[in-house]
């Protein structure tokens, strides 16, 4: 047994995978099956006088043991290659030799195993039709060759014995390493389940405590709703943590409230929201100036993420739209970031649009941006709306196109009747609605303030 496990192991080394140690087990174990089958035939020859075929089976049986050296030189398909030809010529010319012995039938186990050893289909085809063709072009032969030595029917009986014992190793052997193999994949994927499982629960308690410290630093919607009665807020993250936030925020007589959308989402998203809105905060510390605001932040972010003119690497950035309001007169100042304010009035069939100015905050943007500044008054029954671009780049389940901006106003348009906390709810179930079974793409948010 030590000098099987020996032979078998040739070749083998300790930083081999084991999928790849079992395949060279398995070539060393048909190159030894194959030199002790052709051993055992010249015995038998021996045995009953056909000194004629001994000669050639001696030297079969050396030549097929050399595959032993293709593998110590770690030439492992060479010597599957090896043995593989000269067990095919060999029971090819014993066949014709033999013509009652049965012994052209072993070709059909030999065309199974290029199967289980050859990674490369095309080989294990081409090995397969090699060896078919060579079972048929014995029977061929077999009409017109003489043979050199006729056996009794008793020998070729015991040929017929000796190459179904050999049949029935081989098929063992080749099932038995199928099954070695399974066995090995099942352990293999049984660890790496139990280890991505294990990684993949630390990875969602994180992001999960990612969430929790990102709606601590969310303002709670309820203070938003007790200071502007009629408004929504419909905050849809794509996964656990999102890179679009809200911000709100009240100062003097004036109440500032931001749609924001950070590059990315998921968790490099959520990194981002945490520092744009920290330099939100920052900036309206010293200026009530939507505008200026802006300014402030795009140099605080680029100064956190180092996006100097020398360094431009970081490409990340802040889209916003950001509003003051000021309730004692109705006033509404505007700046935006590549966001847009929308303004329905009462009464009318039109979405009013201020463009914001075309760049982000950060990234690429001089650290000199100016933002533009619009100020405008809202009646009594007017309406206002600023969002990302998740909710107009939703795409539909069933025809893969996205709802469009397009879209988008002409539903705000349909819900003017309804107060906006039916608005979040009938906006919610329609994306919901479109999105259907399709993945969704970008966090969504929208806000929607009625004066």
């Amino acid at each position: 047994m030590k000098l099987y496990t020996t032979i078998i192991n040739i070749g083998v080394q300790a930083t081999d995978s084991a999928r790849f140690t079992k395949k060279i087990q398995l070539i060393n174990q048909i190159g030894l099956l194959a030199t002790i089958s052709t051993f055992l035939l010249m015995s038998h020859l021996y045995l009953i006088h056909d000194y004629y075929y001994i000669p050639i089976q001696l030297i079969a049986t050396l030549a097929l043991s050399t595959c032993f050296v293709f593998s110590k030189m770690r030439l492992f398909y060479t010597s599957f290659y090896w043995v593989f030809t000269l067990v095919i010529a060999n029971v090819f010319y014993r066949s014709i030799e033999a013509p009652n012995s049965g012994i052209e039938y072993f070709l059909i186990p030999i065309s199974l195993i290029p199967v289980v050893v050859l990674e490369s289909k095309t080989k294990g085809v081409a090995l397969i039709f090699v060896a078919i063709t060579t079972f048929w072009a014995s029977f061929y032969v077999k009409e017109f060759y003489t043979p050199h030595y006729v056996l009794s029917q008793f020998d070729n009986n015991l040929t017929y014995v000796i190459l179904l014992n050999v049949v029935f190793l081989l098929s063992t052997l080749v099932l038995f390493q199928f099954k070695l193999i399974n066995i090995n994949y099942e352990q293999i994927i049984g660890k790496q389940k139990t280890d991505l499982e294990h990684k993949n629960k630390e990875i969602t308690d994180s992001i999960n405590y990612a969430k929790r410290i990102q709606n601590a630093n969310l303002p709670n919607k309820n203070e938003v709703y007790k200071a502007l009665l009629n408004s929504f807020i419909l905050f849809k993250p794509k996964d656990i943590v999102s890179g679009d936030f809200y911000y709100f925020k009240q100062k003097d007589n004036l109440l500032f409230i931001a749609a924001a959308d950070c590059t990315g989402h998921g968790v490099p998203g959520a990194f981002m929201s945490f520092v744009c809105s920290e330099k939100l905060d920052a900036a309206l510390a010293h200026t009530t100036n939507v505008a200026k605001i802006l300014s402030s932040t795009n140099r605080g972010v680029k100064a956190a993420l180092n996006q100097t003119d020398a360094n431009e690497s970081t490409r990340d950035g802040m889209d916003i739209a950001l509003c003051s309001i000021d309730l004692a007169t109705n006033t509404i100042s505007y700046a935006g970031a590549n966001r847009p304010i929308w303004i329905i009035r009462n009464n009318t069939t039109e979405v009013e649009e201020i463009k914001a100015t075309k760049t982000a905050l950060g990234g690429l943007t001089s650290h000199e941006q100016v933002f533009d500044l619009h100020q405008f008054k809202l009646n009594t029954g007017d309406a206002f709306y600023i969002f990302s671009d998740g909710y107009a780049d939703t795409f539909n389940g069933l025809t893969n196109k996205k709802l469009t901006t397009k879209a988008f106003k002409q539903l705000l348009l349909t819900m003017q009747q309804h107060p906006m906390v039916e608005q979040e709810q009938l906006l919610n179930t329609y994306i919901n609605n479109w999105k259907g079974n399709a993945e969704q793409i970008d966090d969504i948010l929208v806000i929607g303030v009625y004066m």
